[in-house]
């Protein structure tokens, strides 16, 4: 009996009837804060992208400024697998990092298969990465992002989804070394999602959010988890992030654009703390193909 990962989240992060849902992402699009039209779709592009970094709120919330990066990946071509790494808000029980090797994950818009050979590839080449349907069961990080890639793609892709629940310097390295090696030779995407500060005053958030920012477009993970660690900044997946810089990073990536910033606040409207959230571009080093392919927050 395969295993199926169900849609736990929809009606609440995300529109549950596929109609309501299509015409959602596509309101993300064209959002005064997003990309302000639907994506143009190039099944066959350049693949210029080694990673995306995106926001995994309610789509009221974040879905805008996580269109930007959809918005850039839809020009970029169909990467055949989407190497997808969140926190692991929910599940304690589970290793320091879980993976979830064979079934499929469905969402109201259907089905997409994990890609099993790379999934394991992944987990046999450190100790780090663990079998454990338990640790993606219910995270809402991963699963906000299918309805998007699948708007984009359909069921034109294959998913290798893990979560972090150990977000250290060491795990992040492993993680990290881990990905390169999987996703040499392969038009794989790596997408780290995360969200940023957490229910900080304004001007304080700006502050941490800035922080995390400008070490995410260095490519500088370890200065990121420093940040993180030393100033107590409340960003929920530094440890993804940084293991998805420093996959990119020992493939030969050139540089890392920051796409759009907003916060929840930027929606309410009302003036109080709220949650970051960012949007960004890792691109390749050769400029082409390379080698390979409603809550506000936490």
């Amino acid at each position: 009996m395969r295993t199926v990962r169900e849609a736990v989240w929809a009606g609440r992060f995300y529109e549950r009837q596929p109609e309501r849902l299509r015409a959602q992402i596509e309101a993300c699009f064209r959002h005064e804060l997003g990309p302000g039209e639907g994506p143009a779709v190039v099944v066959e592009g350049p693949r210029q992208l080694w990673g995306l970094v995106v926001p995994h709120a309610g789509y009221m919330f974040s879905g805008p400024t996580a269109a930007h990066a959809y918005g850039r990946l839809a020009q970029d071509g169909r990467p055949e697998t989407v190497i997808l790494i969140g926190p692991n808000h929910h599940e304690p029980r589970s290793p320091g990092v879980s993976i979830m090797s064979e079934g499929v994950w469905r969402t109201p818009l259907g089905e997409v298969a994990v890609d099993t050979d790379l999934a394991t590839a992944l987990r046999e080449s450190t100790d780090v990465i663990e079998e454990s349907f338990l640790g993606v069961q219910y995270e809402h990080s991963l699963e906000v992002q299918l309805p998007f890639l699948q708007f984009l793609y359909g069921e034109g892709f294959r998913l290798v989804p893990l979560t972090m629940l150990h977000q250290t310097a060491e795990v992040s390295a492993a993680v990290g070394q881990a990905f390169a090696r999987g996703a040499a030779g392969r038009n794989v995407l790596l997408l780290a999602t995360t969200d940023l500060s957490h229910h900080e005053p304004l001007e304080v958030a700006a502050r941490m959010d800035r922080v995390c920012m400008d070490h995410i477009a260095a490519l500088d993970p370890e200065g990121l988890l420093q940040a993180v660690r030393e100033q107590h900044i409340s960003m929920c997946g530094a440890g993804p992030v940084a293991a998805v810089l420093m996959a990119a990073r020992q493939l030969g990536a050139s540089r890392c654009e920051i796409l759009h910033y907003s916060t929840s606040g930027d929606i309410l409207r009302d003036g109080q703390p709220g949650v970051g959230y960012v949007s960004a571009q890792i691109l390749k080093g050769d400029g082409g193909r390379g080698e390979g392919g409603a809550t506000s927050g936490c």
